[in-house]
């Protein structure tokens, strides 16, 4: 059976009461892990990370942050920084999402300033890559750009990449499978090309639920799931993990 890894991104849906709650199914949590030798990552917003850090054992679920500061540390108002999140428990930690890229204006130079605090604080980046184009050749140019950081990155470390198809995200309209194929393949050959020596493993994300994960799992070259508004509830998130 494959071990597929699934990223929970809980945005700002998820209270600190609505997290807890989540856990009262640690049971049943713990079983279809086991079961399906799932590899799960939960990224809640910050305020709930120490509270589930109580809650967990990384042997079952692993934390990671939704963001991190460009900053290592100073006078930055409303900032975390990346040393805070690995004190808190977090293992993973999501940067260069489509959201803060559009809504915040992060650029790629700030995404790539964000991993390397990441490395520094031996948190694993899940670093999210995409484009709103459709047309092949204009997303492998847009996303040779987007991985640039590649020659940062540290020989035998561990990195994740999260392919989002921005008109994918939270539309419940999935690229065709041939696409998908294709562009991951892609991906594959080029990271490899450009950063041998590093364990990538490749994500993608954009509308997965139980209703797309079968679709999706069919696709090769594909590792796993970022998972936005259908991993708030286990009840949703163990159906895409079964599924």
């Amino acid at each position: 059976m494959k071990q597929w890894i699934y990223i929970a991104n809980w945005k700002m849906n998820v209270t600190p009461k609505m997290a807890i709650g989540w856990y009262a199914n640690i049971d049943d949590i713990q079983n279809t892990i086991k079961d399906y030798q799932a590899y799960c990552i939960i990224c809640p917003s910050f305020v709930c990370i120490p509270l589930l850090s109580h809650h967990i054992s990384p042997d079952t679920i692993c934390l990671g942050g939704q963001d991190c500061s460009i900053y290592a540390s100073g006078a930055y108002t409303g900032e975390v920084d990346a040393y805070s999140l690995q004190q808190v428990g977090c293992h993973y930690c999501i940067v260069g999402h489509y959201e803060r890229r559009s809504l915040f204006g992060e650029t790629d130079a700030d995404v790539t300033q964000k991993i390397q605090n990441l490395y520094a604080a031996n948190i694993i980046p899940i670093v999210c890559i995409g484009t709103v184009q459709k047309e092949l050749a204009t997303i492998y140019t847009l996303l040779s750009h987007q991985l640039h950081f590649l020659s940062l990155v540290p020989a035998g470390a561990s990195l994740y990449i999260a392919y989002e198809p921005v008109y994918a995200i939270g539309t419940n309209n999935i690229p065709l499978t041939p696409e998908l194929k294709e562009i991951f393949d892609w991906l594959r050959r080029y990271v490899a090309h450009q950063a041998p020596t590093i364990q990538v493993y490749f994500i993608y994300g954009g509308s997965v639920h139980p209703n797309t994960i079968g679709e999706l799992k069919s696709i090769p070259g594909i590792d796993g799931f970022l998972i936005g508004s259908a991993s708030n509830s286990w009840v949703s998130l163990k159906k895409i993990i079964i599924g």
